[in-house]
Parts: C-alpha cells; structure tokens; sequence
C-alpha cells in the first residue's frame, strides 16, 4: 500500500452523539489513515473528531494536529498530538494540557514559524 506521508487530511463533523458502531469506524478510520502515514488534521469537538483523533493518536500521535479557536477549548487533546491555537490571546483562562502542548513549540498557525 502506498503511504501518504505528504497528504493532509482534515476530519471535520458537528458535535453528535454516536453509535457503538459508528463510533467503531470512525476510531478505525483515523488508526489506518495514522497508519498509512497521513498528516491528520481536527478540531477535536466532542463526538467524531475526537473519536477520529483518538484512534489516529492510539498508533502515532504525532500525526495528529488538533486545531483550536483557543487556549481551553478542548481539554482533552490526545496526548502527543500537536496543538494549532487560531485565537491564542482569546480566552482569559488556558488549560494545563493546551498550555503544555503549545509551550512544547508544537502550537503553530499559518503564517508563524
């Protein structure tokens, strides 16, 4: 199988409670797009995305990029994803796990370096 390590892939859905089964896929969709080397990208609401990241980040998290309107909005990023934060100074409050991902140097947007 070819691999896509130069292919970018954006999972993008709304905030919805899932099927086991679903929720089954969706997890086994984001691990064989890791595992076949795509660059994933999510915004990581509740519900799909983060299930898609959960499952991209349970075989190589750094493929994983999660991104963010701001510090503390979605505490819960997989650990070992990389943080994109669009709004860095919006929120008055910046979680511990936003905070860590994105003092790591991991938190980048367009046009940063």
């Amino acid at each position: 199988m070819k691999r896509m390590e130069s292919t970018k892939v954006a999972f993008v859905a709304t905030e919805q409670k899932l099927s086991r089964g679903l929720r089954r896929f969706i997890r086994k969709l984001g691990r064989w797009l890791s595992h076949v080397g795509g660059n994933l990208v999510t915004g990581n609401t509740p519900g799909p995305e983060r299930v898609f990241a959960e499952g991209a980040a349970s075989l190589r998290p750094e493929s994983v990029t999660s991104v963010l309107p701001y510090a503390g909005y979605g505490d819960d990023v997989p650990a070992g994803t990389r943080v994109e934060l669009l709004f860095p100074d919006k929120a008055p409050r910046v979680s511990e796990p936003v905070r860590a991902a994105a003092a790591s140097g991991a938190s980048r947007w367009a046009g940063s370096s």
